[in-house]
């Protein structure tokens, strides 16, 4: 007759405690990733020179003026550069992806990503749209 025996129970994971700035987001990928989120980092800041960068309660890199207007995921081989208000935005060279009910992204692979045409443009429009929203509407749009 075989004697139950009891199974070790995993070690319990650290908690991983929220990155404070985006460099400390950026640390742990790889170097091509890094350098590509410098380059958008530098691009928004181009054109919205105003904007403050920070991480957010889900330690997501945020653009924000009055509100967050965009802010970028890491993913395994590119950058989603999203927009909260990405619905609402003009997109005459169809780079922006996405179905939800106002969230909208554009994949940046590449540096020369970064140049396409009309990407420029939807950072200018959704820091528009971030100072022209009124904070009760923000809520329902979002």
């Amino acid at each position: 007759m075989d004697i139950p025996t009891k199974k070790k129970s995993p070690a319990p994971k650290k908690a991983r405690s929220k990155p404070q700035s985006i460099d400390e987001c950026l640390k742990d990928h790889p170097a091509k990733l890094q350098a590509l989120a410098q380059d958008l980092r530098r691009l928004v800041k181009k054109h919205v020179p105003e904007a403050t960068e920070s991480v957010n309660s889900w330690g997501i890199p945020t653009f924000s003026l009055v509100g967050s207007f965009a802010f970028f995921l890491i993913a395994k081989a590119h950058l989603s550069l999203g927009f909260a208000l990405g619905r609402s935005l003009k997109d005459p060279h169809h780079l922006l992806e996405g179905t939800g009910k106002n969230l909208r992204h554009v994949k940046i692979r590449t540096p020369a990503d970064l140049s396409k045409p009309g990407l420029a443009e939807l950072i200018i429009d959704a820091a528009r749209l971030d100072r022209e929203t009124p904070p009760e509407m923000r809520r329902s749009r979002m």
